[in-house]
């Protein structure tokens, strides 16, 4: 994610949450483990698809990772928990979630 948000092609397997973050051919490359080395080495011999990879990862990153999202998500999720509808724009900040949930 860190990598994805800094720019940068990323190279990954299927394993865990990396599909999720990772659009293969789109925002980087999902490949068999025995696969990374020629898709590596494929990736650094085109710099312009990289270019645009890595922007397309650091966009997806900011709209679907950012701060704001993932607080209101918690905040439905816990609105949910408690039985209550959810505030969503409530909590910006940490300090101002844990405000908010008080």
């Amino acid at each position: 994610m860190e990598a994805m948000a800094s720019g940068m092609v990323v190279v990954s397997t299927h394993h865990a949450g990396i599909p999720e973050l990772v659009d293969s051919g789109v925002s980087g490359y999902l490949v068999r483990e025995r696969a990374m080395e020629s898709t590596c080495t494929h990736s650094c011999k085109q710099s312009i698809p990289g270019r645009d990879m890595g922007l397309a990862a650091r966009r997806k990153i900011e709209l679907e990772f950012n701060m704001t999202r993932q607080n209101e998500a918690l905040l439905s999720l816990y609105a949910e928990i408690a039985g209550r509808p959810a505030r969503l724009g409530a909590a910006r900040t940490y300090g101002q979630a844990v405000d908010s949930a008080r």
